[in-house]
């Protein structure tokens, strides 16, 4: 693994030139409080294409923009109506990267054999790009695992093993000389000191941070599949839990019990399809419970598991299965006069359409019924609230936004991002 500079060589300058639209000089700006980024699917080794977040800051204006991968044709942004392309090139993935190498929201992209691309704005589009590695990841995603304020970077490189970028000094280290398959961030212990959790296959799980030193730990031995979250599920303190896919052998929860090792409890012997966390906020509790659609035909529908004690408690929500776009949870009446703290939750049920789950009457509404291939929550006044969702309805269709505070749809596009996973 070698660290690639900002100063560009004669090749990889043609090749920027060529594939990648350059940013047209320095800008005035103010700088941005750091916003969390949304990802889709935030939780699993799937790529949709979408990324939405505050990423075009000239000091004055709140809303957010959609970042979207259309394959061929490049990557675009969307901002206030208007589509501005950045790069003409087809990246693997893009991911958001608030606080990394800048001080506002950036992107990184996985250009292939073009190598690991940043790009930022300084309120002015197109942007500008900036090479951080000539290899190609096989995945990556952004984590604060030293506490210091900026965001860092864990990436996977196919031949070369698990790395770790700086977000600060832009220094690579090598974490891993062994290849992960899939990975997230983590809050195990102090609040703010993230841990990259990584899983090997038949080598297990395995988490590493930073402290005065690069640390890591085994958290498992056993094989963990392709679905995970992270999130505070009222479990002891105000750390984050980590609910794994463990196959054949269940759903799992690794509590944080302030030591080595873990404390592990079965949530479920059946195994998981898709997971998701989200925010019920029953009697004012903002923990987190877990929404999940089980693979086996023992399980059918839409659950949703809250902990009260070991292994906790699930509740059907609907007994049809979610389709392949699964749900998202957003908050639709955040930013109403009455609004609550709780999500409400999307869900593709295929043919029958864009339904919503409201948790606090139990009650359905359809959305729209058109057949979703994913949806992402979406801040688009940059109110502190996700009351809109973003849709890709597919080929023919295009993709959309229901604005929660105006209950209308409005469309971005014709085109539909780039759905295809490249497992590299």
């Amino acid at each position: 693994m070698k660290r690639i500079t900002t100063v560009l060589s004669t090749i990889a300058f043609t090749v920027l030139w060529l594939a990648l639209l350059t940013g047209q000089g320095d800008a005035a700006f103010v700088q941005e409080p750091e916003q969390a980024v949304v990802q889709y699917p935030n939780n699993s080794c799937l790529y949709r294409g979408v990324v939405v977040g505050k990423f075009v800051w000239t000091g004055y204006e709140t809303d957010n923009q959609v970042i979207c991968d259309f394959g061929s044709l490049g990557v675009w942004v969307w901002d206030s109506g208007t589509w501005t392309q950045i790069s003409g090139a087809d990246p693997d993935r893009i991911i958001g990267a608030p606080g990394f190498l800048y001080s506002g929201m950036a992107l990184v992209g996985d250009f292939g054999s073009m190598g690991l691309w940043k790009w930022e704005s300084d309120g002015i589009l197109p942007g500008a790009w900036d090479q951080i590695s000539g290899q190609n990841p096989s995945y990556m995603f952004i984590v604060n695992d030293n506490g210091d304020g900026s965001n860092d970077l864990h990436a996977a490189f196919p031949g070369y093993g698990l790395w770790r970028m700086d977000g600060n000094s832009g220094q690579w280290t090598a974490l891993s000389t062994s290849l992960p398959l899939i990975g997230l961030a983590a809050d195990f212990w102090a609040p703010g000191w993230q841990e990259g959790v990584h899983s090997f296959g038949p080598l297990g799980v395995w988490y590493f941070g930073v402290g005065a030193s690069p640390v890591s730990g085994q958290l498992s031995a056993a094989t963990a599949w392709d679905d995970h979250a992270a999130a505070d599920f009222g479990v002891g303190g105000g750390s984050v839990s980590l609910i794994m896919d463990f196959g054949p052998l269940g759903t799992w929860l690794a509590e944080d019990v302030s030591a080595f090792p873990v404390a592990w409890h079965q949530l479920s012997s059946f195994e998981p399809l898709r997971v998701k966390e989200v925010v019920f906020a029953e009697s004012g509790n903002l923990d987190c419970e877990l929404l999940c659609a089980f693979k086996s035909a023992a399980m059918p529908g839409l659950w949703y598991w809250d902990y009260t004690s070991f292994p906790g408690t699930w509740t059907n929500l609907r007994s049809l299965t979610p389709g392949p776009g699964f749900c998202e949870p957003f908050n639709v009446d955040g930013a109403s006069i009455g609004g609550d703290a709780d999500d409400e939750v999307a869900v593709d049920f295929d043919g029958m359409g864009l339904m919503v789950y409201n948790f606090q009457d139990g009650s359905w509404v359809r959305l729209s019924s058109m057949n979703p291939v994913f949806m992402v929550r979406f801040d688009l006044a940059g109110i502190g609230v996700a009351n809109c969702l973003v849709v890709d309805f597919g080929a023919g269709v295009g993709l959309w936004c229901y604005d929660g505070a105006a209950k209308s749809w409005f469309q971005l596009t014709s085109q539909s991002p780039d759905e295809l996973f490249d497992t590299d």
